[in-house]
């Protein structure tokens, strides 16, 4: 599967979440962030918006979420930054396989602005 993104890379922006319910398989080109969250759950507070959420009242010890964007969401949380070329396959929220060692001399695609979101309503 990663040898056919990289093929489809070569034709330009090639982000991708693909997932038959059971795994998920991310792929980034350009902009992909990703976080695993687990008990014991916190806080996190939107950039976007003035808003916390506290996990802990939302799931369960057994819960594993991750979360994929083309920008972190929160700003007191680690999200981890994707290379270009980089994939990630998780199974149930877990990460099980990544080529992210892999790509040790592969720099980080250029920056974006902070936020893209329109600042009025639409």
């Amino acid at each position: 599967m990663a040898e056919c993104c990289d093929e489809l890379r070569e034709l330009g922006v090639y982000n991708m979440l693909l997932s038959d319910g059971e795994f998920v398989m991310t792929y980034c080109t350009n902009h992909l962030y990703w976080i695993t969250r687990k008990a014991p759950f916190g806080k996190a507070t939107l950039l976007d918006e003035d808003v916390t959420i506290n996990f802990q009242e939302e799931t369960t010890p057994n819960d594993v979420v991750s979360v994929v964007a083309t920008q972190p969401l929160t700003g007191n949380e680690t999200w981890h930054r994707m290379k270009p070329g980089e994939y990630n396959l998780f199974h149930f929220g877990e990460l099980v396989a990544s080529n992210v060692d892999d790509l040790t001399d592969v720099p980080f695609a250029e920056a974006k602005p902070k936020s893209q979101a329109p600042t009025e309503p639409l």
